[in-house]
Protein backbone atom coordinates (compact mmCIF):
# COMPACT_ATOMS: atom_id res chain seq x y z
CA UNK A 1 0.00 0.00 0.00
CA UNK A 2 1.23 3.49 -0.71
CA UNK A 3 0.19 6.89 -1.13
CA UNK A 4 1.32 9.91 -3.31
CA UNK A 5 1.85 12.89 -1.77
CA UNK A 6 1.45 16.64 -2.73
CA UNK A 7 3.84 17.74 -0.78
CA UNK A 8 7.39 16.51 -0.12
CA UNK A 9 8.20 15.72 3.11
CA UNK A 10 10.90 18.11 5.23
CA UNK A 11 12.83 15.75 6.38
CA UNK A 12 13.98 13.90 3.10
CA UNK A 13 16.39 15.43 0.89
CA UNK A 14 14.49 17.73 -1.09
CA UNK A 15 12.18 20.63 0.59
CA UNK A 16 9.90 21.85 -2.66
CA UNK A 17 8.77 20.35 -5.49
CA UNK A 18 10.77 20.07 -7.86
CA UNK A 19 14.98 19.29 -7.60
CA UNK A 20 17.69 21.76 -7.39
CA UNK A 21 20.82 19.93 -6.86
CA UNK A 22 23.43 18.27 -8.83
CA UNK A 23 24.16 14.03 -8.01
CA UNK A 24 27.04 12.55 -9.28
CA UNK A 25 27.20 14.67 -12.47
CA UNK A 26 23.49 14.24 -13.06
CA UNK A 27 21.72 17.66 -13.29
CA UNK A 28 18.16 17.69 -11.53
CA UNK A 29 17.28 21.10 -11.79
CA UNK A 30 14.00 21.54 -11.61
CA UNK A 31 13.15 17.55 -12.16
CA UNK A 32 9.35 16.91 -10.83
CA UNK A 33 9.31 15.29 -7.67
CA UNK A 34 6.72 12.40 -6.53
CA UNK A 35 6.53 11.39 -2.99
CA UNK A 36 4.85 7.93 -1.74
CA UNK A 37 4.61 7.28 1.84
CA UNK A 38 4.38 3.47 2.45
CA UNK A 39 4.40 0.70 5.17
CA UNK A 40 7.16 -1.29 6.23
CA UNK A 41 6.60 -5.36 5.54
CA UNK A 42 4.74 -4.00 2.13
CA UNK A 43 5.22 -5.84 -0.53
CA UNK A 44 5.18 -2.44 -3.16
CA UNK A 45 6.28 -1.26 -7.22
CA UNK A 46 7.28 1.92 -7.85
CA UNK A 47 7.19 2.76 -11.29
CA UNK A 48 10.23 4.39 -13.91
CA UNK A 49 8.84 7.90 -14.86
CA UNK A 50 8.80 8.25 -17.99
CA UNK A 51 8.25 4.70 -19.63
CA UNK A 52 5.11 2.28 -20.31
CA UNK A 53 5.18 -1.56 -20.69
CA UNK A 54 5.32 -0.25 -24.75
CA UNK A 55 8.33 1.93 -24.50
CA UNK A 56 11.32 0.33 -26.15
CA UNK A 57 14.15 0.13 -23.17
CA UNK A 58 17.24 -1.23 -24.29
CA UNK A 59 19.08 0.39 -21.31
CA UNK A 60 18.05 1.17 -17.67
CA UNK A 61 19.33 2.19 -14.20
CA UNK A 62 17.91 2.91 -10.84
CA UNK A 63 19.89 4.75 -8.76
CA UNK A 64 19.41 5.73 -4.63
CA UNK A 65 20.39 8.35 -3.04
CA UNK A 66 19.93 10.34 0.20
CA UNK A 67 22.11 13.23 2.49
CA UNK A 68 25.02 10.83 2.58
CA UNK A 69 24.55 7.43 -0.40
CA UNK A 70 24.04 7.43 -3.78
CA UNK A 71 24.25 3.98 -5.13
CA UNK A 72 23.58 2.02 -8.12
CA UNK A 73 20.86 -0.32 -7.38
CA UNK A 74 19.80 -2.11 -10.83
CA UNK A 75 21.47 -1.84 -14.56
CA UNK A 76 19.85 -3.36 -16.98
CA UNK A 77 21.28 -3.65 -20.85
CA UNK A 78 20.47 -5.67 -23.79
CA UNK A 79 18.12 -7.93 -21.72
CA UNK A 80 19.81 -8.73 -18.53
CA UNK A 81 19.11 -7.51 -15.04
CA UNK A 82 21.92 -7.02 -12.64
CA UNK A 83 20.89 -6.68 -8.82
CA UNK A 84 23.91 -4.67 -7.32
CA UNK A 85 22.32 -3.72 -3.98
CA UNK A 86 19.67 -5.33 -1.49
CA UNK A 87 19.20 -8.53 -3.97
CA UNK A 88 17.11 -10.19 -1.71
CA UNK A 89 14.32 -7.78 -1.72
CA UNK A 90 14.54 -5.57 -4.46
CA UNK A 91 13.85 -6.53 -8.02
CA UNK A 92 13.08 -5.14 -11.62
CA UNK A 93 9.87 -5.87 -13.01
CA UNK A 94 10.37 -7.32 -16.77
CA UNK A 95 8.14 -5.44 -18.77
CA UNK A 96 7.52 -2.65 -17.06
CA UNK A 97 10.63 -2.25 -15.44
CA UNK A 98 8.87 -0.69 -12.33
CA UNK A 99 11.30 -1.34 -9.09
CA UNK A 100 9.93 -3.84 -6.96
CA UNK A 101 10.43 -4.29 -3.04
CA UNK A 102 9.64 -7.48 -1.55
CA UNK A 103 9.51 -6.36 1.65
CA UNK A 104 9.92 -2.68 1.92
CA UNK A 105 11.84 -1.53 5.16
CA UNK A 106 12.75 1.54 7.19
CA UNK A 107 15.87 1.80 5.60
CA UNK A 108 14.42 2.30 1.65
CA UNK A 109 13.36 5.54 3.07
CA UNK A 110 15.52 8.18 0.37
CA UNK A 111 15.43 9.07 -2.98
CA UNK A 112 15.29 6.95 -6.37
CA UNK A 113 15.66 8.16 -10.14
CA UNK A 114 15.21 6.21 -13.06
CA UNK A 115 17.72 6.89 -15.83
CA UNK A 116 16.61 5.06 -19.27
CA UNK A 117 18.50 4.82 -22.90
CA UNK A 118 21.41 7.00 -21.34
CA UNK A 119 19.41 10.06 -21.08
CA UNK A 120 21.41 12.54 -18.97
CA UNK A 121 18.92 13.44 -16.86
CA UNK A 122 15.74 11.15 -15.35
CA UNK A 123 11.84 12.47 -16.05
CA UNK A 124 11.08 12.37 -11.84
CA UNK A 125 12.10 11.65 -9.08
CA UNK A 126 10.65 9.40 -6.79
CA UNK A 127 11.19 10.23 -3.05
CA UNK A 128 10.18 7.33 -0.86
CA UNK A 129 8.94 7.36 3.24
CA UNK A 130 8.46 4.35 4.82
CA UNK A 131 6.78 4.79 8.78
CA UNK A 132 7.62 2.20 10.31
CA UNK A 133 7.62 1.21 14.29
CA UNK A 134 10.00 3.27 16.45
CA UNK A 135 12.96 2.93 17.49
CA UNK A 136 13.29 1.76 21.27
CA UNK A 137 13.39 4.97 23.86
CA UNK A 138 16.24 5.52 25.83
CA UNK A 139 16.71 3.28 29.24
CA UNK A 140 14.84 4.69 31.53
CA UNK A 141 15.88 6.43 34.54
CA UNK A 142 14.75 6.84 38.08
CA UNK A 143 14.07 10.51 39.03
CA UNK A 144 12.93 9.72 42.55
CA UNK A 145 11.39 7.00 44.62
CA UNK A 146 9.52 6.07 47.96
CA UNK A 147 8.21 3.12 49.38
CA UNK A 148 4.88 2.92 47.24
CA UNK A 149 6.56 4.21 43.86
CA UNK A 150 8.90 5.40 41.54
CA UNK A 151 8.90 8.17 39.10
CA UNK A 152 10.79 7.50 35.88
CA UNK A 153 11.79 9.16 32.76
CA UNK A 154 13.73 8.09 29.85
CA UNK A 155 14.54 9.94 26.48
CA UNK A 156 12.25 9.51 23.14
CA UNK A 157 13.26 7.50 20.47
CA UNK A 158 16.19 8.22 17.82
CA UNK A 159 13.88 7.45 14.89
CA UNK A 160 10.30 7.27 14.56
CA UNK A 161 9.98 6.30 11.09
CA UNK A 162 7.65 9.51 9.86
CA UNK A 163 4.63 8.31 12.37
CA UNK A 164 4.99 9.93 15.78
CA UNK A 165 4.81 8.35 19.19
CA UNK A 166 1.19 7.92 20.49
CA UNK A 167 1.99 6.87 24.07
CA UNK A 168 4.72 4.45 26.05
CA UNK A 169 4.08 1.15 27.93
CA UNK A 170 6.16 0.72 30.72
CA UNK A 171 7.53 -3.08 31.46
CA UNK A 172 8.15 -3.97 35.06
CA UNK A 173 10.03 -6.77 36.65
CA UNK A 174 10.19 -7.60 40.51
CA UNK A 175 13.19 -8.78 41.52
CA UNK A 176 16.46 -9.99 39.26
CA UNK A 177 14.61 -12.85 37.76
CA UNK A 178 11.22 -12.16 37.49
CA UNK A 179 9.04 -12.06 34.44
CA UNK A 180 8.55 -8.94 32.81
CA UNK A 181 4.91 -7.51 32.02
CA UNK A 182 3.33 -4.14 31.89
CA UNK A 183 0.21 -4.46 34.21
CA UNK A 184 -1.32 -1.66 32.21
CA UNK A 185 1.12 1.03 32.90
CA UNK A 186 0.45 2.71 29.88
CA UNK A 187 1.62 6.87 29.92
CA UNK A 188 -1.65 9.35 28.94
CA UNK A 189 0.37 10.89 25.80
CA UNK A 190 3.66 10.67 24.27
CA UNK A 191 5.36 12.31 27.19
CA UNK A 192 8.83 11.01 28.38
CA UNK A 193 8.18 10.19 32.07
CA UNK A 194 5.47 8.42 34.11
CA UNK A 195 4.59 7.81 37.76
CA UNK A 196 4.78 4.08 38.42
CA UNK A 197 2.50 3.57 41.84
CA UNK A 198 1.63 0.36 43.54
CA UNK A 199 4.64 -0.74 44.33
CA UNK A 200 5.49 -2.58 47.21
CA UNK A 201 8.32 -1.51 50.08
CA UNK A 202 11.48 -2.76 50.28
CA UNK A 203 10.84 -4.92 46.97
CA UNK A 204 13.82 -4.88 44.00
CA UNK A 205 12.20 -3.30 40.74
CA UNK A 206 13.32 -2.89 37.48
CA UNK A 207 11.91 -0.91 34.23
CA UNK A 208 11.73 -1.34 30.87
CA UNK A 209 10.13 1.26 27.90
CA UNK A 210 8.26 0.36 24.93
CA UNK A 211 7.04 3.23 22.27
CA UNK A 212 4.03 3.11 20.20
CA UNK A 213 2.79 4.68 17.22
CA UNK A 214 0.17 4.16 14.33
CA UNK A 215 3.06 1.29 12.77
CA UNK A 216 3.14 -0.55 16.35
CA UNK A 217 5.35 -0.89 19.15
CA UNK A 218 8.65 -0.64 19.25
CA UNK A 219 11.34 -2.89 20.90
CA UNK A 220 12.08 -2.56 24.45
CA UNK A 221 14.39 -0.05 25.63
CA UNK A 222 17.41 -1.54 27.97
CA UNK A 223 16.00 -2.20 31.45
CA UNK A 224 16.58 0.01 34.31
CA UNK A 225 19.40 -0.08 36.90
CA UNK A 226 17.61 -2.04 39.59
CA UNK A 227 16.28 0.59 42.46
CA UNK A 228 15.10 -1.17 46.19
CA UNK A 229 11.87 0.52 47.63
CA UNK A 230 11.77 2.01 50.69
CA UNK A 231 10.96 0.30 54.07
CA UNK A 232 8.21 0.38 55.44
CA UNK A 233 6.94 -0.56 59.45
CA UNK A 234 5.39 -4.18 59.03
CA UNK A 235 2.00 -4.96 57.89
CA UNK A 236 1.54 -8.74 58.93
CA UNK A 237 1.65 -10.30 62.09
CA UNK A 238 2.77 -13.65 63.44
CA UNK A 239 -0.13 -16.58 63.93
CA UNK A 240 0.04 -18.03 67.60
CA UNK A 241 -0.47 -21.64 67.41
CA UNK A 242 0.44 -22.80 71.34
CA UNK A 243 -0.27 -20.97 74.47
CA UNK A 244 0.07 -22.44 77.69
CA UNK A 245 1.59 -22.72 80.68
CA UNK A 246 4.55 -25.10 81.54
CA UNK A 247 4.49 -24.73 85.10
CA UNK A 248 2.59 -21.89 88.49
CA UNK A 249 5.63 -19.09 86.66
CA UNK A 250 6.02 -19.76 83.50
CA UNK A 251 3.90 -19.55 80.04
CA UNK A 252 5.21 -21.28 76.92
CA UNK A 253 4.17 -19.59 73.22
CA UNK A 254 4.95 -20.51 70.01
CA UNK A 255 3.83 -18.45 66.40
CA UNK A 256 4.05 -18.51 62.71
CA UNK A 257 5.76 -16.01 61.04
CA UNK A 258 3.98 -14.01 58.58
CA UNK A 259 4.49 -13.83 55.29
CA UNK A 260 7.61 -12.04 54.37
CA UNK A 261 6.46 -9.78 52.06
CA UNK A 262 4.38 -8.47 54.78
CA UNK A 263 7.99 -7.87 56.61
CA UNK A 264 8.27 -5.03 54.44
CA UNK A 265 12.40 -4.05 55.41
CA UNK A 266 14.51 -6.19 57.34
CA UNK A 267 13.34 -8.87 59.62
CA UNK A 268 15.32 -8.30 62.93
CA UNK A 269 13.37 -10.86 64.73
CA UNK A 270 10.54 -10.37 67.36
CA UNK A 271 8.80 -8.38 70.12
CA UNK A 272 7.42 -10.49 73.08
CA UNK A 273 5.26 -8.16 75.33
CA UNK A 274 2.79 -9.81 78.77
CA UNK A 275 1.18 -8.35 81.16
CA UNK A 276 -1.35 -9.12 83.85
CA UNK A 277 -4.42 -8.50 82.93
CA UNK A 278 -6.35 -7.02 85.52
CA UNK A 279 -3.47 -4.58 86.26
CA UNK A 280 -2.73 -1.16 84.45
CA UNK A 281 0.90 -1.26 84.98
CA UNK A 282 3.15 -1.26 81.58
CA UNK A 283 3.54 -4.41 79.64
CA UNK A 284 7.12 -6.39 80.26
CA UNK A 285 8.99 -6.51 76.59
CA UNK A 286 11.34 -9.23 75.29
CA UNK A 287 13.12 -9.25 72.41
CA UNK A 288 13.92 -12.27 69.79
CA UNK A 289 16.60 -11.13 67.19
CA UNK A 290 16.05 -14.18 65.25
CA UNK A 291 13.68 -14.34 62.71
CA UNK A 292 14.39 -18.22 62.60
CA UNK A 293 12.82 -18.46 66.77
CA UNK A 294 9.72 -19.54 66.53
CA UNK A 295 8.62 -19.72 70.36
CA UNK A 296 9.16 -18.96 73.57
CA UNK A 297 9.28 -19.46 76.99
CA UNK A 298 8.58 -16.74 79.80
CA UNK A 299 9.50 -17.17 83.29
CA UNK A 300 9.15 -15.60 86.28
CA UNK A 301 5.61 -14.65 86.39
CA UNK A 302 2.81 -14.89 88.95
CA UNK A 303 1.18 -18.01 90.20
CA UNK A 304 -2.43 -18.58 89.49
CA UNK A 305 -2.63 -15.06 87.39
CA UNK A 306 -4.26 -14.40 83.88
CA UNK A 307 -1.46 -12.75 81.81
CA UNK A 308 -1.99 -10.80 78.23
CA UNK A 309 0.60 -12.11 75.67
CA UNK A 310 1.43 -10.22 72.36
CA UNK A 311 4.12 -11.69 69.77
CA UNK A 312 4.72 -8.40 66.91
CA UNK A 313 7.39 -8.64 64.56
CA UNK A 314 10.24 -6.21 63.65
CA UNK A 315 12.18 -4.77 61.11
CA UNK A 316 14.32 -1.36 61.42
CA UNK A 317 11.47 1.11 60.69
CA UNK A 318 9.55 -0.16 63.72
CA UNK A 319 6.70 -3.09 65.06
CA UNK A 320 4.19 -4.48 63.15
CA UNK A 321 0.41 -5.14 64.35
CA UNK A 322 0.68 -7.82 67.07
CA UNK A 323 -1.03 -10.82 67.85
CA UNK A 324 -2.42 -10.83 71.51
CA UNK A 325 -3.86 -14.02 73.63
CA UNK A 326 -4.64 -14.97 77.47
CA UNK A 327 -2.97 -17.16 79.38
CA UNK A 328 -3.23 -18.10 82.88
CA UNK A 329 -0.69 -19.46 85.07
CA UNK A 330 -1.40 -22.36 87.57
CA UNK A 331 0.42 -25.67 89.30
CA UNK A 332 1.49 -27.21 85.96
CA UNK A 333 -2.09 -27.46 84.87
CA UNK A 334 -2.91 -26.85 81.13
CA UNK A 335 -4.81 -24.34 80.96
CA UNK A 336 -6.32 -23.76 76.82
CA UNK A 337 -5.68 -20.00 76.06
CA UNK A 338 -8.33 -17.77 74.73
CA UNK A 339 -8.21 -15.57 71.35
CA UNK A 340 -8.75 -12.10 72.72
CA UNK A 341 -10.03 -9.44 69.97
CA UNK A 342 -8.03 -6.45 70.67
CA UNK A 343 -10.95 -3.98 71.01
CA UNK A 344 -11.73 -5.99 74.43
CA UNK A 345 -8.41 -6.06 75.84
Amino acid sequence: MWWCLDMVVASIIFSTSSANIFLSNIDLTDVPIESYVVQAGDNTSFPCTGTTEYSLVTELEWRFFTKTQNIKIIEYAKGNTIVAYKQHRISLQSKTHALNFKPIIAQDTGNYICLVNNRPRPDGVLQLIVQDRPDPPGRPLVMGFTSRYVNLSWAAPSDVHFSNVLYYVILIRVGEKGEWNDNGNITPDNRTNYKMTGLKPYSVYSFKVIAVNEMGRSDPSQESYYIITLREIPSGNPTIITAHNTSSSAIHVSWRPPDLDTINGEFMGYRITYKQRKKEHNASEIYIRDPDVKSHVIENLETYTQYLVSVAVFNPEGFGPASTVLVMTDEGDVMVYEDIPLNRL
